[in-house]
């Protein structure tokens, strides 16, 4: 027989309401069906990060602006450590003095496509190389500021993509006045001179037409000190040096996937992010792994503009460790980007950002000159606002970070005022027997070493049948106990989290529910 105590213990235990439910911010997975789902349905405007996920800056602008759409840019370091950014667009080249871009173009200037774009790179420290295919192959020293033909051999073919692997300036797609266009064509440079494109046992220049391509030409290249990656729309090819008289040898090692959209492909380190006609792809040199299958790559395609693919671009953040794709998706408006995936290498999760764009890309910070130095101090005779040495590199640039051209043409920043955030969870059902109440949400959200300000909301969309439509309540706001309190009722439940632009927070961990049984049914 049980004693008082037990009976009372037990009592008690039976009136005592459930713990609460804890549902941390896990992968997002828009492919998965919601209920079950070990992820998130909906994760907007925040970087994926360890522990959850982190917010995500507004774009801020850095320069003036271009007089017409970005479609492509580069940034060269020269002899002395400083940075020259460099951008493209319908007719100019440009360069980046302080905060703004003179026109660097040769006489008559540029006749770039609509649907075009630039490449371009540095090759050593003597060229920065700019190509668009409509015109001749561009080039400017590192630093400078006048952009010129570039090729000087009999031959100067033009070329849709270029890449430098070990010390060979590398084009694909070529057009040329012998051979005119040669979609196939993997054409080198002389070693060590990229104005030399005369084949030559000696210099080393050839090209190779690569018979086996299924169609639609060299899509891009990505260039490497041991190899260099050459993407078709359904194959991709690893070029390794192998010196006279072969010069480059040629594998395969991929014959399902490569790219028909050369935008989205971005290098970091061994690996190349791009998308494939599967999907969302990462490349290391030997083998392809599928990042999005399972996750967002169904999702991708049925928000993906199709005949507005040449505006993608891509780029990776080397302080949250994510690749970035920017494309136009469901509400764009004229074809203007207005999504951007990201995927965290680290963490292997998934988000979304929502942001009208022209072009994203990785960017060098610019340093500072004699005339920007004042936006960190305000007299050069006076070294207290000063925080190092007039001669340390912090003052020349040189950090890579994500960048952007906002739709006002102005390269800019992720460092602006925190984005308006949403976050979602999978459908919960917390009486598998049957229907709960759902009564309060507690978002568990962070501010690091400071308070969290804005006001954050939640809500829960509740409905009887899966069948149902996914409709979610009034938001309310937090009480001083930081819940959000709330009566919802019904056999499935999905929380939701909104946090304001410009609020103040660090990251985003996930949710605790506190939910009642309301019978079986």
């Amino acid at each position: 027989m049980s004693t008082l105590t037990e009976r009372l213990a037990q009592v008690a235990s039976a009136q005592a309401p459930p713990p609460p439910i804890t549902i941390p911010f896990e992968n997002w997975a828009p492919d998965r069906a919601a209920l079950g789902n070990p992820g998130a349905t909906k994760m907007q405007n925040v970087f994926p990060a360890e522990d959850g996920y982190r917010p995500v800056g507004d774009l801020a602008a850095q320069t003036d602006a271009l007089t017409a759409r970005c479609q492509g840019h580069g940034a060269s370091v020269d002899t002395e450590g400083d940075v020259i950014q460099y951008a493209g667009d319908v007719s100019k080249l440009y360069h980046l003095l302080a905060s703004a871009w003179t026109d660097g173009s040769k006489a008559g200037g540029y006749a770039t496509p609509a649907d075009g774009r630039w490449e371009i790179l540095q090759f050593g420290d003597s060229h920065l190389v700019a190509t668009n295919y409509a015109d001749a192959i561009q080039f400017v020293s590192p630093g400078g500021t006048a952009f010129t033909d570039l090729l000087t051999s009999t031959l100067t073919p033009k070329c849709k993509t270029m890449g430098v692997v070990r010390d060979h300036l590398v084009l694909g797609y070529t057009n040329d006045a012998a051979d005119g266009v040669v979609p196939n064509r993997i054409w080198w440079m002389a070693a060590g001179d990229p104005r030399d494109a005369d084949p030559n046992a000696a210099t080393l220049a050839d090209y190779e037409d690569w018979e086996e391509d299924a169609g639609g030409g060299v899509q891009r290249i990505i260039g490497g000190v041991e190899y260099g990656l050459v993407f078709f729309p359904r194959e991709i090819l690893r070029m390794t040096f192998q010196g006279s008289p072969t010069i480059f040898r040629f594998d395969s090692i991929d014959r399902q996937r490569g790219t028909p959209i050369p935008g989205s492909a971005i290098a970091h380190g061994r690996l190349v992010g791009f998308i494939s006609d599967q999907g969302f792809c990462i490349q290391d040199g030997v083998e392809t792994h599928q990042i999005g299958d399972g996750f967002v790559d169904r999702t991708f395609w049925n928000q993906f503009d199709l005949v507005n693919a040449s505006r993608v671009t891509a780029g990776f953040d080397p302080v949250e460790k994510n690749f970035l794709w920017g494309f136009p998706g469901s509400g764009n408006v004229g074809g203007i980007p207005n999504l951007i995936y990201c995927y965290n290498i680290v963490e292997k999760k998934w988000s979304e950002i929502e942001k009208d764009h022209d072009l994203i890309m990785r960017a060098l910070t610019t340093g500072f000159t004699l005339d920007t130095l004042d936006t960190i101090g305000t007299d050069i005779d006076d070294t207290g606002p000063f925080p190092f040495s007039f001669d340390s590199s912090a003052y020349t640039g040189g950090l890579s970070r994500l960048a952007a051209f906002g739709t006002d043409k102005k390269l800019s920043y992720f460092s602006g005022d925190n984005l308006a955030a949403t976050m979602e969870t999978g459908d919960f059902q917390p009486n598998p027997a049957g229907l709960s109440t759902c009564q309060s949400l507690r978002p568990l959200i962070t501010g690091g070493d400071t308070a969290v300000s804005g006001t954050i909301t939640g809500s829960f969309a509740s409905r009887i049948r899966q069948s149902d439509a996914v409709a979610f309540a009034s938001a309310a706001n937090l009480t001083t106990d930081g819940l959000a309190t709330l009566f919802s009722n019904g056999r499935y439940h999905r929380a939701q989290v909104k946090v304001p632009a410009a609020a103040v927070w660090d990251r985003a961990l996930g949710v605790q529910i506190e939910a009642a049984l309301a019978g079986n049914k």
